[in-house]
């Protein structure tokens, strides 16, 4: 495999988690949460959102008591300063319940774990409706641009093409990119929560990351014997991270996010209708719900790619428990499951992909024997993490 400048440039600006300065409650003395945003405007941006729905939720429109985002304490330079949080991601929640029913652990009386990741999740769908409902109107200090789908997603089919050592893009492929382009400018009308589960907590201390596997994964089997359902369904959560409200995307978009992760897709209804949340203004669109999950399928699989080619020391411990190729393997049958249409437009794009799935299953890499090429181009080390620091993970690299 060769590895270009170019390739690490762009691999760095628009695909690496890794190039943040964290701050995380335990070395902060648990007072608070300091976020990297990576610059002054960044930052700005991400605290007037969070202001703006600390606004909605306190107005009478919102009528509940249930915190839909952390706290913000303040705002320093390119620093935000957040309430700290301890808990679990939704995403590794899911994770262990499913470790617990492959051991058998619940009774006939008890709720089955499936039930229980169906509400959990059920639950969280019902506050990205809520938070989608309360960014709808708001346009950020700015103004919203539409997600650079031309950018990011020709630039990653560009980035894997070329690591895998596959042709270059023929004209016919590179026409099909500019159509999808002008389409998703057309419809991207909302403000991008980027609501994949990794990025909602459930505020439950005992399951912190702290805590490790062993003791998460004991203590969740004695509470699915002794909760009852409703109390599942109850859960606090926190949805993080709004650095994505840089840009508008697609209604469905953050839908997808959501319920079709690797992770949650077994337990979600999957459907056009079900991944519009906001049918009152948008209507049900399948192309345009089709044409969300291929964006966000290919950045949720191409980057774990691109990790695992060019920084796998990072890959291995940030995505151990990802499946990458289910993107690119599943992708097809599942855009025409939803507009089938959208398949006979992108031909090209769509056996590209799986192309690019093709290779890389074919490649047989050892982490420990593999070059990292983006630790030997940039040598100063990151802090790594698995889950989120935002709970005080801790910190590794």
């Amino acid at each position: 495999m060769r590895v270009s400048e170019r390739d690490l440039q762009f691999f760095r600006r628009d695909l690496s988690k890794d190039e943040r300065d964290w701050l995380d409650p335990v070395r902060a003395g648990r007072q608070a949460f300091r976020k990297d945003c990576l610059s002054p405007w960044r930052a700005e941006q991400e605290a007037a959102a969070l202001r703006h729905l600390a606004e909605e939720q306190s107005s009478q429109a919102d009528g509940s008591p249930d915190p839909l985002a952390p706290r913000l304490l303040g705002q320093q330079g390119r620093h935000l300063w957040l309430e700290p949080l301890r808990g679990i991601r939704l995403y590794d929640l899911i994770r262990l319940l499913e470790a617990c029913a492959t051991q058998g652990s619940a009774s006939t009386d008890t709720p089955s774990t499936t039930a229980v990741i169906e509400a959990v999740l059920e639950r969280s769908r019902g506050r990205l409706q809520r938070l989608q409902r309360h960014l709808q109107v708001w346009q950020g200090p700015a103004g919203l641009h539409p997600y650079p789908l031309g950018r990011k997603v020709a630039g990653l089919v560009h980035l894997l093409s070329r690591l895998l050592e596959l042709p270059t893009l023929e004209p016919e492929l590179r026409q099909e990119l500019r159509q999808l382009s002008q389409q998703w400018c057309s419809w991207a009308v909302l403000p991008f929560r980027d609501a994949t589960s990794k990025n909602v907590l459930v505020l439950i201390p005992e399951l912190d990351p702290e805590q490790g596997d062993p003791q998460r994964l004991a203590w969740l089997r004695q509470q699915l014997q002794a909760w009852p359902l409703l109390r599942w369904q109850q859960l606090p959560m926190r949805d993080v991270d709004f650095s994505s409200l840089l840009h508008s995307t697609v209604p469905e978009d953050d839908p997808i996010s959501l319920l079709a992760h690797q992770r949650t897709l077994p337990y979600s209804p999957f459907s056009a209708s079900a991944l519009t949340l906001l049918p009152e203004r948008h209507g049900i669109e399948p192309e345009r719900a089709a044409l969300g999950l291929l964006v966000r399928w290919l950045r949720f699989g191409g980057r774990k790619l691109a990790y695992r080619l060019l920084h796998p020391e990072a890959c291995s411990l940030r995505f151990r428990h990802d499946n990458s190729l289910h993107y690119f393997t599943t992708m097809r049958s599942q855009i025409r499951l939803l507009d089938p249409g959208l398949e006979q437009r992108i031909p090209r794009l769509l056996e590209r992909l799986e192309a690019i799935g093709l290779a890389f299953g074919h490649l047989h890499m050892d982490a420990a024997l593999f070059s990292d090429a983006y630790i030997e181009r940039f040598p100063h080390r990151r802090q790594l993490w698995q889950e989120s620091p935002l709970v005080g993970t801790a910190l590794l690299g």
